[in-house]
């Protein structure tokens, strides 16, 4: 697959041209095939990495190849979720009730619930294309959701079963 056809950029910047780079470069290393779920991405080296309405990545972690794949497969993973035949205030119901102390309401990245299960989703595509210890060397690294991520690795079996048991199709 041609990833280069995929990728659209904000500016021709060298960050921007630097990120794409290191995209084609874990393309070639990966098959991404089955984690891809949007028709572009678009590399903007202002913007705040988000999922919608068009995946945009920044060029933050471009000389960590690791993390700046970890945050493209974070938010895939929101789109794979979207996807999904199972609704969301399910996933959300359900995780909810094995973790109580969940945020309620929502913020730019989504719903906790719903941030939780794209942050389990993208550490168990890290496990298949980096391996286990490669995958927690990486989320470990995270800033942001400290606790989400903290809980998709440390219940990642139950919540792997209790997502599964919800009908939701692992990439």
């Amino acid at each position: 697959m041609e990833y280069d056809t995929l990728i659209e950029l904000a500016d021709g910047s060298a960050l921007a041209r630097q990120a794409r780079a290191c995209f084609a470069a874990l393309a070639r290393r990966h098959d991404l095939r089955p984690y891809l779920f949007t028709g572009r991405i678009r590399i903007d080296p202002a913007a705040r990495p988000h999922s919608h309405p068009v995946l945009t990545l920044n060029a933050e972690h471009v000389e960590e190849p690791e993390r700046f794949l970890a945050v493209f497969l974070n938010l895939e993973m929101r789109w794979c979720l979207e996807r999904q035949t199972v609704e969301p205030a399910l996933v959300e119901g359900a995780l909810r009730a094995i973790f109580p102390g969940l945020a309620a309401g929502t913020t730019a990245g989504g719903s906790a619930p719903l941030r939780l299960a794209a942050a389990w989703l993208e550490f168990r595509a890290l496990i298949d294309l980096l391996g286990r210890a490669a995958a927690q060397r990486v989320v470990d690294t995270h800033r942001h959701d400290r606790r989400i991520y903290d809980l998709a690795t440390r219940h990642e079996i139950e919540i792997g079963a209790l997502l599964q048991s919800l009908g939701l199709r692992l990439p």
